[in-house]
């Protein structure tokens, strides 16, 4: 991984869950990197250079250890792993949401 590759990386670890932002919720756990993927594949939708940055229930659908995913959904909305048509209906598309994430790092 070059130089720019790891600062996109370190920069969007650093960075607050797009969807617990857009749901105006405390964020459950660290964020993580989520690599957009087409046609199956992260590396023809742009690899390292194409990453939003998710915590782990809104990337992953992995509920909190004392919680069930019945109410983290409740709560946080739905994750991208368990329910993709609906996270995009309520964040955005991924590509939407990388747009947005690509201007507020151009930003920095």
């Amino acid at each position: 991984m070059n130089k720019i590759r790891r600062n996109r990386m370190s920069i969007i670890k650093r960075l607050p869950c797009m969807a617990c932002v857009k749901e105006g919720c405390a964020q459950p756990n660290p964020t993580e990197v989520h690599h957009l993927v087409d046609m199956g594949n992260r590396e023809l939708s742009g690899g390292d250079a194409a990453t939003i940055p998710l915590c782990g229930w809104h990337h992953r659908g992995e509920p909190l250890m004392n919680e069930v995913c019945k109410n983290m959904r409740a709560y946080y909305g739905p994750s991208m792993a368990k329910e993709s048509k609906k996270f995009a209906e309520l964040y955005g598309t991924q590509r939407e949401l990388l747009a947005s994430i690509n201007e507020a790092i151009g930003a920095l």
